[in-house]
């Protein structure tokens, strides 16, 4: 398609594979070296030839809510009636990068009938009593919200939710 884009510092980008896409990726450590999450969510069905198509974000343009005790990045969906950078992705997931400081709590929303986790990137946690540390992955399954305690030297993490597609998946096939 012709997209290019460099995703630096807190960045993001979003690429639909649907009718099929190439794209190329090289990770250049910087003086500090470099670290990134990457999240592949399946489309529906419906919507598996769609067109193909890319989205960027440098890390200023992602809209940040902050509270006395966190500091939330809202890179796609909603939080606190602050719509994320990324739209119109078709499986519609909220992607939130939470920073609590020590010994905090924060309750995170969820629809009904949708899957979530949390990734911790930093620090540990207590989430609806489940203990976690970095590097780890709490899964959660339909609820209301999500309450998240950070441990005694904070947290930082990864929150991610969508509904379930409930449709087979084909392994070992390209996308």
């Amino acid at each position: 398609k012709g997209n290019e884009g460099i995703v630096g510092p807190g960045g993001s980008q979003w690429m639909t594979a649907g009718d099929g896409i190439y794209h190329e990726e090289m990770l250049i450590p910087g003086p500090d070296g470099a670290e990134f999450l990457q999240l592949w969510f399946s489309l529906p069905a419906s919507k598996k030839r769609i067109p193909a198509a890319y989205s960027g974000a440098h890390g200023e343009t992602i809209p940040t809510v902050s509270t006395q005790d966190a500091t939330v990045r809202v890179v796609a969906g909603r939080f606190q009636d602050v719509e994320g950078v990324l739209q119109g992705i078709a499986v519609d997931p909220t992607v939130l990068y939470f920073d609590l400081k020590a010994s905090s709590a924060i309750e995170i929303p969820t629809r009904s009938g949708e899957s979530a986790f949390v990734y911790v990137v930093r620090g540990s946690m207590n989430c609806e009593g489940k203990t976690a540390s970095a590097p780890s992955i709490v899964v959660f399954t339909d609820g209301e919200a999500i309450k998240v305690l950070a441990g005694d030297q904070g947290t930082q993490f990864l929150f991610v939710a969508a509904n379930p597609l409930n449709e087979p998946i084909l392994q070992y096939r390209s996308f």
